[in-house]
């Protein structure tokens, strides 16, 4: 079954759906300098083959991929995990001579063991996973990040109107070093708030950090996809807005492992070339983003409306590129589960080397991509 972790419902039951990275580069770069030119017949390696990833007149044709076949994870179906959705339903993915199955995982967890099982070939995932597979010593890299907004809010009941009424409270999180740990972390760093400051309490997914709150066994959790009127209606309210907290994390990435990346540059270059096209499509044509999420998220119109959230598109970077601020927030919240993960370099968990290459090339400025 597919995921999502979007509020679907909301009634006296609360029925919904919880779900509750410039680094150093890879060991080579693609060997040809690909051309312009519409053809059949890209530059290419010499064992590359000769059709390369062939694109539309004027498209820039990039070296072909080395494995063409990939099958990749997506951790959870929220809007930054939609571009290679879009990619593959338009296309894009053929277009760049790529053939990619999407496999819906549970969460960051079970896509992060399947591929250290080598069950695929990359993931669609936060952050966390990522520094924690480098923690023991099994190194991925982040190579495009699609979502750097958090998207969460801190729901509390209305009686806990500043940062001083959260002091000593309960807040519910998934599992340590999840995302929703990193969500109440980045929460109490905007609020001015550090994590000894509270106490967090391990629940389950965003349904059951959501009855927590509405319960009374917690007095805060993250939750996202919800409106100011339903929470009204309910009793709670928004303590912060992590939509508008300006802070940037590693949400939904494209994780490999660096052995991958090393062999198949070209593959990797197409990868990045397809998914920057994906997101750039979903950024510029909100009916198709719509429909997209009405798809594979298998919600009606209305709750694809509220989660093609403008706020959240408004500040997505379309290049993709990660920093180390960006996985550093992400570092704090992992090493209350991991302290292995204290002495991992951010920038040891990710590159741009393939973004800055399309650059070079022009893809980017040809997408219509201002940065």
């Amino acid at each position: 079954m597919k995921r999502f972790v979007r509020f679907l419902t909301l009634s006296a039951s609360i029925a919904l759906l919880g779900a509750c990275s410039s680094g150093t580069p890879a060991s080579s770069a693609p060997s040809a300098a690909p051309s312009t030119a519409a053809s059949s017949q890209p530059s290419a390696p010499a064992s590359a083959a000769a059709s390369g990833s062939a694109a539309a007149s004027g498209d820039i044709t990039l070296p072909a991929p080395e494995q063409s076949s990939l099958k990749l994870g997506v951790a959870a179906f929220i809007i930054g995990n939609e571009p290679p959705y879009i990619a593959q339903d338009t296309g894009i993915f053929t277009k760049r001579g790529l053939k990619v199955e999407l496999i819906p995982f549970e969460g960051d967890g079970p896509a992060g063991q399947a591929l250290a099982a080598g069950q695929i070939d990359g993931a669609f995932m936060g952050g966390g996973p990522v520094l924690s597979a480098n923690a023991a010593g099994e190194p991925l890299k982040i190579v495009f990040n699609m979502l750097a907004v958090p998207t969460d809010s801190l729901v509390t009941p209305v009686a806990v109107k500043a940062a001083d009424d959260l002091r000593g409270k309960k807040i519910a999180i998934s599992t340590f070093g999840g995302d929703s740990h990193t969500s109440v972390v980045t929460a109490l760093k905007a609020l001015g708030l550090e994590q000894s400051d509270v106490t967090i309490v391990q629940v389950g997914g965003q349904s059951d950090r959501y009855a927590a709150v509405q319960s009374g066994a917690v007095q805060g959790a993250p939750v996202e996809g919800i409106t100011d009127d339903e929470l009204a209606s309910l009793g709670l309210h928004r303590l912060i807005d992590l939509r508008k907290s300006g802070l940037r994390l590693v949400r939904a990435g494209l994780g490999l492992p660096a052995d991958f990346i090393a062999k198949n540059p070209n593959t990797v270059l197409n990868l990045v070339a397809a998914l920057m096209e994906g997101e750039h499509t979903m950024l510029t044509d909100h009916d198709l983003a719509v429909q997209e999420f009405m798809k594979v998220g298998s919600v009606e119109k209305e709750e694809a409306e509220a989660n093609v959230d403008p706020i959240v598109l408004d500040q997505i970077d379309p290049t993709g590129r990660v920093t180390d601020a960006m996985l550093d927030l992400q570092k704090e919240a992992l090493v209350v589960a991991n302290e292995a993960v204290a002495n991992v370099k951010s920038s040891d968990t990710y590159t741009n080397q393939f973004i800055d290459q399309l650059d070079q090339l022009g893809f980017i400025k040809q997408l219509g991509i201002t940065q």
